[in-house]
């Protein structure tokens, strides 16, 4: 039987943590930054979002949206970010009890950043109209977060 070696568990022990740190480093760099929509999109009406996240998915923990707005002036068309309470607010447009993120006013023409922090569903939408631009604009969608 060979015998029981507590410094070969010393010398091995900071390669073996080195080694974990490293795995867990990789995995935390591969964040994305996604632009909404695609890369030159924006977030505007009548694009099919939905359809959009279901092609982009999967979604990590970590990865982080960028709705995008073109600059405001007097003549543009306002558009809103919520954070939606359920999946029954977002397939019905109830932007009540929602969470307002940022509309194009405030975001004046820079992008706005949500980090997907928690592997669970979120639900986003247009709050213009009391959810019209949700339901008639298809500006709406779900992402599934994985860890």
């Amino acid at each position: 039987m060979a015998d029981f070696n507590v410094y070969g568990y010393i010398v091995f022990l900071p390669l073996i943590l080195s080694l974990l740190s490293s795995v867990f480093m990789v995995q935390t760099t591969n964040a994305k930054v996604i632009p909404v929509g695609g890369e030159g999109v924006g977030w505007l009406y009548g694009f099919k979002y939905a359809e959009w996240a279901s092609k982009s998915s999967p979604f990590h923990v970590n990865d982080t949206l960028a709705f995008e707005f073109p600059a405001t002036n007097g003549n543009s068309i306002i558009h809103s970010v919520y954070l939606l309470k359920n999946k029954m607010h977002y397939e019905n447009c109830i932007i009540a009890g929602g969470s307002f993120l940022v509309d194009s006013t405030t975001a004046n023409g820079k992008p706005y950043y949500f980090k997907l922090r928690k592997a669970h569903r979120y639900y986003f939408a247009c709050g213009v109209g009391n959810g019209t631009h949700c339901n008639v604009g298809l500006m709406k969608f779900g992402v599934r977060v994985l860890p």
